[in-house]
């Protein structure tokens, strides 16, 4: 169980992952000894899993981003995944409940590369492609407030 401390270094590590364990002291009124050992136990517990670099695909080249869902059998499910893990093309996989079984975000430098990646998923079933347009909701952070 998370208390209110646990949740504003939670909030602020999202927001700027670089924050030293000094400013996150001042900003719940902690020894920086004392944020390290919360933020080593949040870790730990797994309610941290990793800190990341966001990337603006476009300025990276890959500036297409498509939703790609398809419908597999159960038996087939496990090796359409690790083609997911493999395809380095493929941002996110979900299992989902639904008409699909899965659903992809892949991000690619162009249609004709948009049409290589989904060509790879073919043999697992049809595919159906959405392009992103717009993104009106990016990344966003957990809300302890909510």
């Amino acid at each position: 169980m998370l208390d209110d401390i646990d949740r504003t270094i939670v909030c602020a590590l999202q927001e700027e992952a670089r924050l030293t364990y000094a400013e996150l002291g001042r900003r719940v009124s902690l020894s920086p000894a004392a944020v390290t050992e919360r933020v080593h136990r949040l870790e730990d517990s797994g309610v941290i899993t990793g800190y990341h670099a966001a990337v603006a695909l476009k300025t990276a080249g890959l500036g297409i981003v498509a939703i790609v869902r398809l419908s597999v059998p159960a038996e087939l499910s496990t090796q359409l995944e690790r083609l997911g893990q493999e395809t380095h093309e493929v941002q996110e996989m979900y299992r989902v409940t639904g008409t699909e079984s899965h659903v992809m975000k892949v991000a690619v430098d162009s249609i004709e590369h948009l049409d290589r990646v989904t060509r790879v998923f073919l043999p697992f079933g049809l595919t159906t492609t959405s392009i992103v347009l717009t993104t009106p909701v990016a990344r966003r952070t957990v809300d302890f407030g909510a």
